[in-house]
């Protein structure tokens, strides 16, 4: 299974300032991340993989949001779109099926991120460790994922809380790792 590890050495090599964090307690789902680091769930991602037609997709979404299929079929333009098995989905990605990163995903697996993730500066994400997660720029993981942006999550769909961005809430955690690839 794949771990901070592998993430930090992908990061590492492509040259991305990013932090490990070491959390306060055990996750068992990337939908836990917003109640254990204390932020809002917007700033907090959760990766979920779809079948749309032939293709893997992996939806970055707000941790606590749960994303519209025909919004996934709009944006992939595919004609059927069903989550895909949780086996399969460790199969492929090599993680744990409810903390898995959007780093390191095989390249066949095209990604699209909601619009509400790519809104907020920072990110935080599974690592495929219940201990860690995941602390990157959004604008550097989504060029380093490539794909598309779309609205994922129907109006509604999120909690509130979702929608709420507190701008002052990651800087309280700065980013060390691998700082000195930026001087």
């Amino acid at each position: 299974m794949r771990g901070p590890l592998d993430i930090t050495r992908e990061l590492l090599a492509a040259e991305i300032l990013h932090e490990i964090v070491h959390l306060p307690r055990r996750i068992d789902s990337a939908a836990d991340l917003p109640a254990v680091l204390g932020l809002p769930p917007a700033s907090c991602l959760a990766v979920r993989l779809f079948d749309a037609d032939d293709t893997l997709v992996a939806a970055l979404l707000p941790a606590n949001a749960t994303p519209a299929t025909s919004a996934i079929a709009r944006a992939m333009r595919a004609r059927a779109v069903r989550p895909t098995r949780p086996d399969r989905v460790s199969a492929i990605t090599d993680y744990h099926p409810s903390l898995v990163c959007p780093v390191g995903l095989p390249t066949e697996v095209r990604t699209v991120a909601d619009t509400l993730v790519r809104d907020q500066e920072v990110v935080f994400a599974a690592t495929g460790d219940g201990s860690t997660a995941l602390q990157i720029r959004t604008a550097d993981l989504l060029s380093l994922v490539g794909g598309t942006v779309a609205d994922l999550v129907e109006p509604g769909a999120a909690s509130p809380a979702a929608r709420h961005v507190d701008e002052t809430a990651w800087r309280s955690a700065p980013m060390v790792a691998g700082a000195m690839l930026r001087r």
